[in-house]
C-alpha cells in the first residue's frame, strides 16, 4: 500500500472501528475522505487476518469504476488483481468489487470483509436480502446513513453493521480544513402562470386527500406537485446568468430528469456556450468521454442527472448549480459535496440552488443550522 498520511479523524475512526470488533457504519461528509479511510481499514484487516478476502459493494457502475481506480492506485496493484463481479459470474480474488445487484444468491459471507459504500442505499427489500449475511467483518460508508422516509437504518442496516460508530460532519470537515470553503446562493425562480395554476390545484387535492387520511394518494400527489416545480421552464432561463457568474470555473449543473437536462444542453448549444452532458441513457463510451473532457478541462460545464449524485471524484469542480432536485436531504448533501473537494489554488466553492415554492424554501432554511459558521447564505431573485 502506498504511504498515506491519515487525517486525524481517520485515525480516531480507525481506532473506534477496531475497538468495535471491526464492524460498524462511519458517517462522513462527501469529500471528507471516506474512501481513503476504507482503504486504511482494508490495510489493517489484511495485516491482522491475511486470509480474508475484501468485497466492496457499491450501488452504481460509476462507483464500481471509481473503486477499481482507488484500489489499483492505493494498493499498487494491477486491474487484473481486482475481480469485478458481474451478474452470476463471481471470480474471487483478494480484492473484489460488485454492484449490489450482482450479490444475488451469494452465500460465502463468513470469508469476506464487507465494505458497503453508500450503505444507506441498501435498506430496500431486494438489496437487504442480497446483503444480509454473516460477514466476517463489516464497514458501512455513507454521508447520510439515516433514511428519511423509513426506519431501515435501525430495522435492517444495523442488523448487518451493528451500529453507527463515528460521524464527521460539514462543520467538522471545514474546521479541520478537509473540505473547501463554500458559500450558498439560493435563487428564487417563479412559476409560469400555467404552472402556478397546476401547483395550486394539486395543493388543493393534497388537502382533500389529507383530510380523508388517504396517505398513498397524498404521497402520489406530492410527487406530481414536486415534478411541476422542479421542471418549471423559468429555471432554465434563470440558470444562464448563474453560468456566466461561474465563467472560468469548472461547473456542474444538476437536473432530475434526462429530458430537462437535454433541453438545457440544447439551449447552451444554441447560444454557443460549450458544455458536455452525462446521463444514464448514453452509451458507456459517451459517458466516459463526457467525464474525461470535463475532468481534463476541455469543457468548463458538465450537465448531469442523478447518475452523478454519487461517485464523481473531480476535485477541481468549483461551482455547482442545482437546477432541480428531489426533496431528500441525502441528495442535497451528495450534490453539494461534488464541489467541496480540496484542490490547489481553488477559490471558495459556490453552490447555487434554484427554488420555486415555499416547501423548497423551508428545506433550504432548515439546513442553515447544520452549516459551518462562516458559510454565507445568499438569497437572490431570478425571473
Amino acid at each position: 500500500m502506498k504511504s498515506i498520511v491519515a487525517r486525524e479523524w481517520q485515525k480516531n475512526a480507525l481506532n473506534v472501528w477496531s475497538d468495535s470488533g471491526k464492524n460498524g457504519i462511519v458517517s462522513v461528509v462527501t469529500g471528507g475522505g471516506k474512501s481513503i479511510f476504507a482503504c486504511l481499514c482494508i490495510e489493517q484487516i489484511l495485516q491482522d487476518d491475511p486470509d480474508v478476502q475484501v468485497l466492496i459493494v457499491v450501488p452504481t457502475i460509476t462507483l464500481q469504476d471509481q473503486w477499481l481506480i482507488n484500489l489499483t492506485e492505493i494498493f499498487s496493484i494491477g486491474p487484473s488483481d481486482v475481480s469485478i463481479w458481474r451478474s452470476s459470474k463471481k471470480p474471487e480474488r483478494r480484492f473484489n468489487v460488485c454492484v449490489i445487484n450482482s450479490l444475488k444468491n451469494f452465500t460465502r459471507f463468513d470469508q469476506f470483509f464487507l465494505v458497503a459504500d453508500e450503505c444507506h442505499r441498501y435498506g430496500s427489500d431486494s438489496f437487504y436480502t442480497n446483503l444480509n449475511g454473516g460477514w466476517k467483518y463489516t464497514l458501512g460508508l455513507s454521508a447520510t446513513p439515516d433514511r428519511e422516509y423509513d426506519d431501515y437504518l435501525n430495522t435492517r442496516l444495523l442488523t448487518i453493521f451493528k451500529r453507527v460508530i463515528f460521524s464527521y460532519s460539514y462543520k467538522d470537515a471545514q474546521r479541520d480544513g478537509v473540505i473547501n470553503d463554500f458559500d450558498l446562493f439560493n435563487v428564487f425562480s417563479s412559476l409560469l402562470p400555467s404552472e402556478e395554476s397546476e401547483y395550486e390545484e394539486l395543493t388543493r387535492k393534497i388537502g382533500v386527500a389529507s383530510r380523508m387520511e388517504n396517505e398513498e394518494v397524498v404521497k402520489l400527489l406530492k410527487i406530481k406537485r414536486n415534478r411541476v416545480v422542479i421542471q418549471s421552464k423559468n429555471r432554465l432561463i434563470n440558470s444562464l446568468p448563474l453560468l456566466r457568474e461561474c465563467s472560468g470555473k469548472q461547473t456542474i449543473v444538476f437536473f432530475e430528469t434526462v429530458k430537462f437536462a437535454r433541453e438545457f444542453y440544447e439551449i447552451l448549444k444554441s447560444i454557443n456556450l460549450p458544455s458536455v452532458i452525462y446521463h444514464s441513457k448514453q452509451s458507456n463510451s459517451a459517458r466516459y468521454q463526457s467525464l474525461r473532457l470535463f475532468r481534463d478541462g476541455y469543457y468548463g460545464v458538465l450537465i448531469a442527472c442523478r447518475a452523478l449524485d454519487e461517485g464523481l471524484d473531480i476535485p477541481n469542480i468549483e461551482c455547482a448549480i442545482i437546477v432541480s432536485s428531489s426533496a431528500t436531504k441525502r441528495q442535497r448533501i451528495q450534490r453539494i459535496g461534488r464541489s467541496l473537494r480540496m484542490y490547489k489554488d481553488k477559490g471558495r466553492s459556490r453552490i447555487y440552488t434554484l427554488y420555486s415554492s415555499s416547501h423548497e424554501r423551508d428545506r433550504l432554511i432548515q439546513e442553515i443550522a447544520e452549516l459551518p459558521m462562516d458559510v454565507k447564505v445568499n438569497w437572490l431573485k431570478g425571473k
